[in-house]
């Protein structure tokens, strides 16, 4: 499976989050399901970057995505 993100940075903020970005990629590892994973920054645009990431399967991407946004499967009710 691939996933791919889009970010835009905000004006005048493009180096830190450019080094957010690199301090954030050593989590991305073969221990959580990534097989491969790149960036992308637009040269006309360059407040727009681009990753591109394949998994090992869908199941890892959810659980990357749902670990971002400190959102576990057990933690919703259905219900509501």
């Amino acid at each position: 499976m691939f996933s791919i993100c889009t970010a835009y940075v905000e004006n005048g903020k493009l180096k830190e989050t450019l080094m957010a970005n690199a301090e954030s990629e050593e989590k991305f590892t073969r221990d959580i399901g990534v097989l491969f994973r790149k960036f992308f920054q637009s040269k006309i645009q360059p407040y727009i970057i681009w990753s591109i990431t394949e998994w090992k399967s869908e199941r890892h991407h959810h659980d990357a995505v749902q670990s971002i946004m400190k959102i576990r499967r057990d933690d919703r009710d259905c219900r509501r």
